[in-house]
């Protein structure tokens, strides 16, 4: 956040993950898959802005757990 409270998204990502558990971060792409990046900025823009309202100064980094429907089973 900026000093005057502003929230700027400055970028979105997806983690390349592997390994035995699939749990090994392997890297990044830039920027976040399109199918759901607009949705991830908008809800990291709401984090942004209540840490703006706690008048907190500087970066911060929020990570989303995205899951692709195969079918339309919930």
């Amino acid at each position: 956040m900026a000093p005057l409270g502003e929230v700027e998204i400055l970028s979105t990502r997806d983690q390349l993950l592997g390994g035995p558990s699939g749990q090994t971060y392997l890297g990044c792409r830039f920027p976040a898959d399109f199918t759901y990046a607009r949705l991830i900025t908008i809800e990291a823009a709401k984090v942004g802005k209540r840490l703006a309202r706690e008048r907190v100064l500087g970066r911060f980094a929020v990570d989303f757990v995205v899951v692709r429907h195969t079918d339309d089973r919930c």
